[in-house]
This record gives structure tokens, sequence and C-alpha cells, in this order.
């Protein structure tokens, strides 16, 4: 999975304030996913998700300035 690259086009900040929004929901489900369902796989991509998605979100930051 590889988000990064599909941060083309600058975005506005509203636009970033929701992706922001979402993506911390998302990481939310994640985290109450791996508590519910303990197994060592689903940690390992739980982190592997977290980190594609806060670099998503970084990177749709720095290309915004």
């Amino acid at each position: 999975m590889k988000l990064v690259k599909a941060v083309e086009p600058p975005m506005d900040s509203n636009m970033l304030k929701m992706l922001e929004n979402d993506v911390a929901e998302i990481l939310e489900k994640i985290r109450n996913l791996s508590a519910k369902y303990p197994s060592d796989s689903l940690e390992q991509s739980a982190i592997s998700i977290q980190l594609e998605l806060e670099s998503f979100v970084y990177t749709a930051k720095k290309r915004a300035k």
C-alpha cells in the first residue's frame, strides 16, 4: 500500500482538516480492532497501516504549504 504518491494536487486547509479527522477515525477503529482481536499479525498490519496513513497526511500537509 503506497498512499503517499497518491497526494498529487495540494489540498486546501478544509480538505486537510477533513483528511486528518478521517484518518484519526480510521486509526481509532484499527486500535479498537487490535484490542478486541489481539494477534501479532493484526498488530503488525495495524502498525503498517498507521504509518502509511500518517505519512500520507504528512505529505499532504507538506505539499499544501
